[in-house]
C-alpha cells in the first residue's frame, strides 16, 4: 500500500507576464517606393487628361463625314468606329487607373499596370480611328 500525502500541497505555477513589447521596425528609406507612387499618380493624371480628350475625338471625325454619300462611304463602319473610340479606351486606362490603385493600396508596384494600360488603351484609339477612316475612304 502506498503512504498518504501528508506534505504540504505543491505550488500552482505562475503566469508568465505579458510578452515584451517589440521593437518597432525603423521606416524604410524606400526612394523606390516613393519613386513607384509619383509615377503611378502622374500616369494616371495624365492618361485620365489624354484618354478623356480622346473619347470625344472620334465624335468630331465622324462629323467631318457629311460630304460622304451612300457610294462613297460605309456608316456602319464608321458608327462602330466612333463607337469603339468613345467607349474602349477610357475603359480599358479607367480599369488600369483602378487596379494600379488597388496594388498601390497593397504596397506593390504599380506604374507598370497604368503604363500597360495606356498602352492598350492607345492600340483600342488606334482600331477606332482605323475603322473611321476605313468607313469614310
Amino acid at each position: 500500500m502506498t503512504q498518504p500525502n501528508t506534505g504540504p500541497p505543491a505550488p500552482w505555477p505562475t503566469p508568465a507576464g505579458p510578452p515584451a513589447p517589440r521593437e518597432p521596425h525603423p521606416p524604410r528609406a524606400s526612394g523606390g517606393r516613393t519613386a513607384d507612387v509619383i509615377v503611378s499618380v502622374l500616369l494616371m493624371v495624365g492618361g485620365v487628361i489624354v484618354f478623356g480628350s480622346l473619347a470625344f475625338l472620334p465624335l468630331f471625325i465622324a462629323a467631318f463625314a457629311d460630304s460622304c454619300t451612300a457610294e462613297s462611304c460605309d456608316a456602319d463602319l464608321m458608327m462602330t468606329g466612333a463607337y469603339v473610340g468613345l467607349i474602349a479606351p477610357p475603359l480599358l486606362f479607367l480599369a488600369a487607373v483602378i487596379w494600379g490603385l488597388i496594388r498601390l493600396a497593397r504596397r506593390k508596384t504599380a506604374w507598370w499596370v497604368v503604363a500597360a494600360g495606356g498602352v492598350v488603351a492607345a492600340i483600342a484609339s488606334g482600331i477606332a480611328f482605323g475603322l473611321l477612316y476605313a468607313g469614310i475612304a
